[in-house]
């Protein structure tokens, strides 16, 4: 099983190195960010990130093999996407090793990395292993498929980040979070989502985390009184109506919705074969210290103190997410 896992592993990687086109320069600047008021978001990362560790971290992997001069780019972009969700939201998986490997590395600088979590986040991003024995499949979809929703709201989408993250579009939001968002509406649904979704300690980001709550309770509504007229989400026609940056950011959500309106028998049938199905939901698991993955940095000391957001890293069921 480790030697099938091991083959497949690098032949995605191989995939990956293959197929990335040149990090545009736009991407580099702004992350790709959508929505004006994530602005602040992208520039309060930029403030924070330490130019000189994060080029010592870079060399170190390119050093190592692990990661390619020409690739690099795409892969620390993908990390900062993930330190910008990781501030807003309760909990970001992680799904590339690469991805992880910077992140790791970064950690190693014990006292540069707590430096640039306070400045940006105001605590701590821990790394920590998710608990496997505590994630179903349903359960790996829902969180799959929350993290592309507001993911793809938030950045612009590329054939480059997709190659890095996996396809998206291919796991539904759990029953549960649909059937409650189906109960509520308006001011009820907003709140319902965002206290489900985000967090709440940083005020900061209060606009946006508002803006894309107000976002996903506009399609869930849209969901529901489409299936309430026809018996069902006609996501045929909702592809028409967005644009296609758009169509798999929103359509699983109304496909979710329209799962969750089954019996439950059917739905789980459904599921089990449009939900997070191999690579596609899986995140990459490390239950390493953070000094066993590439050894040990000067900075010395631990990077797991104070107060603290967690990450965390797995495969579809397990692993690293913050």
């Amino acid at each position: 099983m480790f030697f099938m896992t091991n083959f497949f592993n690098k032949r995605n990687q191989a995939k990956e190195k293959a197929r990335l086109p040149d990090l545009p320069a736009e991407l580099h600047q702004t992350l790709g960010m959508r929505l004006e008021e994530g602005y602040l978001l992208v520039n309060k990362l930029y403030e924070a990130w330490n130019d000189t560790s994060a080029a010592a971290v870079k060399n170190r992997l390119i050093g190592k093999g692990i990661l390619s001069n020409k690739e690099y780019g795409w892969y620390e972009l993908e990390l900062k996407r993930f330190f910008c969700l990781s501030a807003i939201m309760k909990n970001v998986p992680m799904y590339n090793e690469k991805v992880d490997a910077i992140w790791h590395d970064m950690i190693l600088f014990t006292k540069d990395y707590a430096d640039f979590c306070e400045q940006f986040n105001g605590a701590m991003i821990h790394h920590t292993p998710t608990d496997k024995a505590s994630m179903t499949k349903a359960s790996a979809s829902h969180e799959r498929a929350v993290y592309e929703l507001v993911y793809g709201i938030l950045f612009d989408p590329h054939s480059g980040s997709e190659l890095i993250q996996r396809p998206f579009g291919r796991c539904l939001l759990g029953r549960q979070f649909m059937l409650e968002c189906k109960q509520l509406k308006g001011q009820e649904l907003e709140r319902y989502i965002q206290d489900t979704i985000f967090k709440n300690e940083n005020s900061r980001y209060d606009h946006l985390i508002h803006k894309i709550s107000k976002q996903i309770a506009h399609h869930v509504t849209e969901a529901k009184e489409r299936i309430e007229r026809s018996g069902t989400a006609d996501t045929r026609n909702v592809k028409r109506s967005l644009s296609s940056s758009d169509q798999a950011v929103y359509l699983p959500l109304y496909t979710s919705m329209e799962a969750a309106h089954e019996p439950e028998e059917k739905e789980r049938d459904s599921a089990a074969i449009s939900s997070c199905n191999g690579s596609d939901g899986r995140r990459y698991d490390h239950d390493r210290s953070d000094t066993d993955h590439h050894g040990s940095d000067s900075s010395g000391g631990s990077a797991d103190s104070g107060d603290s957001s967690s990450s965390s890293c797995s495969s579809c069921g397990g692993g690293c997410s913050s």
